[in-house]
């Protein structure tokens, strides 16, 4: 297989296979045999030997791995002889379990490789003026004959066929036709490009312009082909006829001017799975595996088995990488129901209206709160949404069907929401539409954003099409119940609704310092008895519309997590609300490696069983609080090296009665990095803080593997009083009309090693050598009214925006300093500094906030040509001298192979081979280049056979330089080095996802999954 499957082992029992092989995520694919395994340990032997090699493809036996005895040899492999041709110009396919590959003249024959042991493939030949005389099915290991006819030619026999059968193995069938000695072609610039004699690709030309060329590193096969024109066909397209399902509308491409373009196949991997240069398209070949629908068997369900990559792709080729938003709100409008903003920077919106009317709050409703979504955010969004079942592209109900999802808005970079300042998105289904905030796509966290996509779309779901009774049903699997004793009529409410607005909204999102009134109460008046049925904890914190959001976020993008925690609901949402269709997760199977644990910890910490908690401090002194946290366990102590239901992190929230908060992180008392059942947190309140009781909303317990308890306010106890007579309420004030920035002269500056070492006097590095750099910077500053004092470190935080709507703000802390002009209490000031690889042109403040010592937080936020906000101070920064970045860096994606320099890899080695126990060294591997800043963040994630991921940082040499150290423009090998703990999860793990960002900000993410859909019959 190209993928590897890191689903359980039998979650696809493709009848056409068979399934052997243990428990989760035990086996590299539902359909390989255990003897294909290779270092996987999570077999029916636990104690067998771990490192049988792969002996690769090999002609020879057939694969007896299941019976007894020693393992036989993995048969891979399958030769084709041809009878009745000639070699030339001919290309022969295998199609079988959802894969698609092309076969290379190896001698007097046609060699397969890397197939998948035990598949019966279909085989086929293409070759001009030849007919295939019948279908040929053969699994690995043996010849295969393929019998071929010369069909007369128009030019010496006078005479034209061409034949189409359905060969009953694929959808695509045989095709032949008669040799066209003078071939239909097609000039392009100038340049005559010949179109393959398939009938496909005669309506690609035909419909799309697209012109099949076979100069890349693989044919075009008639597969290929009708999987391009059949997922073309599914995209609405403004010279298309509307109604796809009618297949035999063509299309007229000379309605909207289509251009012709030239389409390659390439073997190698393709950044995005598609790359455009000089009207040449080259596609990843891998992109075409699941593209057609294969018919399987799924837990005793027949249904089609496919993939929405190849569709994913096309649609960033059709919108011009995102940025052609009227094509991109064309096919939201035609395929979900839902419309977009279509301006850019600048200029009349297309939804003024819609803002004036809809919007929830008064002072949304100006267009200048609003903004279009950057290229990459609504490819996002919209291969999110294709992945979703066809039922629910588009989401109508209410009354005469007209309520349901029609909107998708994005606000303005750098600001907030103002009921819910730290929620990255939130769904109104009351007003129909979605809201995306700035920080829902400016993170690293790749999944997070698509989860967060479907996340919003399932409260339309909640609403308009799941039954009272289902959500009875769903309430039941994890005990919801209303802490204020009401009955099953709050089942109905909208969420987020302006007469609810006490609830915040984070989806789990990190601590954000300019949150402002996150309300203790935040579960709607619910709360769940259960503590580990969940898939996240925002998902056991809220309420059961939250916790169904998120559920099935995780089914469609990780499936494995959902059925590992919550099996019940997997099946729920699978049955109940998707109608069969199941998800499966593949990471790129060069990307994965294998854990060995003869012992794995599958426990979920143990439930709170006592907490202490002590508060030291008189009336005027700042409060010392030390917290202990003591759970469950089996046995009467906990051991440091043997503690399988203890716990090395707990995290709180802890709230006063006016919302102020402080987190709170506990560990081990026997030490961060142990485990234990006895966790321990110390902190220090000031004198000021809120006076009364505080408390938190959850308590999150986590062990080394990622094996989480949530604990609500309701499953223990917890009584925690401040002694504060001299309380200090009142937030810190912006002064209207204060804010002030400022662009410095060009300064000169020597830098050793990537860093600053000394200003120098002059503003340019005329005569002063290599080691002189010139930068600017970029200062806001505003006045603050506190009453009595302010947070001692980084109280004062801003964001700066670029005029363009596709960069991201930056975000910048600073400092406060008191009485600076004698008749105000203070000055905040933020400062960014700016290289000659910033971009030109305006840049400006959207968002200030203010910190006092006492945790009270308030911000402010400002708009050009709003009518209730102040209009930001503005700069122009002039780089044309300079070197302006705006590419991110690239990474080079090659699978590491026999002479590839430049590549990627992962491997994992057990630190204990002879007795493992999952403690394994994961050593990372890429090549990355930047076209002129240079490298700076990398971040990437390991997800586990439980589903459960691993963030890491990548950290190097230049991660947290100001310049980048070195040649920024050659390419560049990079290391990244982990240890999984002890106890990991036993069998395949893998890197899903990374992402780079370069010293001006540019981030580019790479995604090494793909989403394979079962759907049932």
């Amino acid at each position: 297989m190209d993928y590897l499957k890191i689903a359980g082992a039998c979650l696809l029992a493709l009848s056409i296979a068979g399934c052997k092989g243990g428990g989760s995520g035990g086996s590299d694919s539902p359909s390989t045999p255990q003897s294909e395994q290779g270092n996987n340990p999570n077999s029916s032997a636990p104690d067998s030997t771990p490192n049988t090699p792969d002996p690769g493809p090999t002609d020879s036996g057939a694969d007896n791995s299941s019976g007894s005895g020693p393992a036989q040899p993995v048969v891979r492999s399958l030769t084709v002889n041809l009878n009745g041709l000639t070699p030339e110009d001919t290309t022969v396919t295998a199609s079988g379990n959802g894969e698609l590959h092309t076969a290379t003249l190896q001698g007097d024959a046609y060699g397969f490789s890397n197939l998948t042991p035990n598949i019966e493939y279909s085989l086929k030949v293409q070759a001009p003026g030849y007919k295939q005389l019948s279908s040929v099915q053969s699994k690995p290991g043996g010849v295969a004959s393929l019998n071929v006819e010369e069909q007369p030619s128009p030019d010496v026999d006078g005479k034209f066929t061409y034949t189409w059968k359905d060969d009953g193995q694929t959808v695509s069938g045989l095709e032949y036709a008669s040799k066209v000695n003078k071939p239909v072609t097609v000039d392009i610039e100038g340049v005559e490009r010949k179109i393959p004699n398939i009938a496909a690709a005669q309506m690609l030309y035909r419909d799309y312009r697209v012109v099949l060329n076979n100069t890349g590193s693989l044919q075009w096969t008639q597969a290929h082909a009708y999987r391009l024109l059949e997922t073309l066909r599914q995209i609405p397209q403004k010279h298309c006829s509307l109604d796809q399902s009618v297949l035999g509308l063509s299309c007229k491409p000379d309605r909207n001017n289509i251009k012709k373009t030239v389409w390659k196949l390439s073997s190698s991997p393709v950044t995005n799975d598609i790359e455009t240069s000089n009207g040449t398209v080259t596609l990843d070949a891998k992109a075409f595996t699941y593209a057609e629908p294969k018919i399987a068997t799924v837990d005793g369900r027949r249904g089609r088995y496919f993939s929405k990559r190849l569709h994913h792709a096309l649609i960033r080729q059709m919108t011009d990488g995102g940025q052609n938003l009227a094509k991109a709100n064309y096919i939201l409008e035609k395929r979900f129901g839902v419309t977009i903003d279509t301006r850019k920077n600048t200029g009349h919106s297309n939804l003024n209206s819609v803002y004036n009317n809809i919007a929830v709050t008064s002072e949304d409703r100006d267009a200048s709160a609003w903004q279009s979504f950057t290229p990459e955010e609504i490819l996002l969004i919209i291969n999110q949404f294709e992945e979703l079942p066809s039922g629910m592209h588009i989401i109508r109900g209410g009354a005469n069907n007209k309520q349901g999802l029609k909107y998708l808005f994005r606000r303005a970079n750098g600001h907030d929401h103002p009921l819910y300042p730290d929620a990255p998105a939130v769904a109104w289904p009351g007003a129909g539409y979605i809201e995306f905030m700035e920080k829902a796509f400016k993170g690293s966290n790749l999944e997070h954003m698509q989860r967060l996509v479907l996340h919003e779309k399932t409260h339309f779901l909640w609403h308009y099409n799941v039954s009272k009774q289902q959500k009875l049903k769903w309430l039941a699997f994890s005990e919801w119940y209303r802490v204020d004793g009401a009955e099953d009529g709050h089942l109905n409410d909208l969420p987020y609704s302006t007469e609810n607005s006490g609830a915040s909204h984070t989806h789990g999102s990190s601590y954000n310092p300019d949150n402002q009134n996150i309300n203790v109460e935040a579960s709607d008046g619910w709360s769940a008895r259960k503590t580990t049925n969940f898939v996240s904890g925002y998902a056991q914190l809220k309420n059961p519309n939250e916790d169904l959001a998120e559920s099935v976020s995780y089914f469609l993008m990780n499936p494995d997590k959902l059925r590992s925690r919550a099996p019940a609901k997997y099946e729920f949402i699978r049955d109940s609300l998707m109608a069969g269709v199941m998800y499966l997760q593949e990471i790129r199977d060069d990307l994965t490696f294998e854990v060995l644990n003869l012992h794995p910890d599958y426990i979920y910490p143990g439930k709170i069983k006592e907490v202490n908690i002590d508060v030291v401090g008189e009336a005027q002194d700042n409060k010392r609080v030390t917290i202990d946290l003591k759970l469950h366990t089996t046995k009467s102590s906990c051991k440091k090296d043997s503690c399988l239901e203890g716990a090395s992190l707990a995290f709180t929230r802890i709230f006063s009665e006016i919302d102020t908060f402080k987190d709170i992180y506990f560990y081990p008392v026997s030490g961060r990095g142990s485990q234990s059942d006895h966790l321990r947190a110390t902190f220090t309140l000031p004198d000021t803080a809120k006076n009364g009781w505080w408390a938190p909303a959850q308590i999150t317990i986590t062990d080394p593997l990622g094996n989480e308890r949530y604990q609500r306010s309701t499953d223990y106890g917890w009584q925690m009083f401040i002694n504060n007579p001299d309380e200090d309420i009142t937030p810190p004030e912006y002064i209207n009309d204060s804010l002030t920035l400022s662009l410095s002269d060009s300064k000169a500056i020597t830098v050793a090693n990537g860093r600053k070492t000394a200003d120098l006097n002059t503003d340019n590095c005329s005569g002063q050598g290599s080691s002189c750099r010139v930068i600017r910077t970029i200062t806001a500053r505003w006045d603050v009214d506190e009453d009595v004092a302010m947070k001692d470190s980084n109280a004062c935080f801003s964001r700066f925006a670029h005029q363009s709507y596709s960069n991201y703000s930056m975000d910048e802390y600073g400092e406060f300093q008191k009485n600076v002009q004698g008749i105000i209490d203070g000055q905040c000031q933020t400062q960014v500094t700016a290289t000659e690889y910033y971009q030109s042109g305006e840049y400006r403040v959207a968002h200030v906030s203010m910190q006092d010592r006492a945790l009270n937080r308030k911000s402010s936020q400002f708009s050009d040509n709003h009518p209730d906000r102040e209009a930001s101070p503005k700069v122009s920064l002039d780089n044309s001298g300079g070197n302006p970045d705006n590419q991110p860096p690239e990474m080079n994606i090659q699978p590491c192979a026999d002479g590839v320099d430049r590549c990627i890899s992962i491997k994992g080695t057990p630190t204990n081979p002879s007795k493992p126990d999952g403690e394994t060294n994961v050593v990372l591997s890429y090549w990355v280049r930047d076209d002129k800043s240079g490298l700076g963040t990398v971040s990437y994630n390991l997800r586990d056979p439980q589903g459960v991921n691993h963030f890491y940082y990548a950290s190097h040499d230049n991660t947290h330089t100001l310049f980048f150290n070195g040649e920024p423009t050659a390419w560049k090998k990079y290391t990244a080095t982990e240890t999984l703990p002890k106890g990991s999860a036993p069998g395949t793990w893998g890197l899903t996802e990374m992402t780079l960002y370069d010293k001006a900000g540019n981030k580019k993410s790479y995604d090494f999954t793909e989403t394979v859909i079962f759907e049932a019959l």
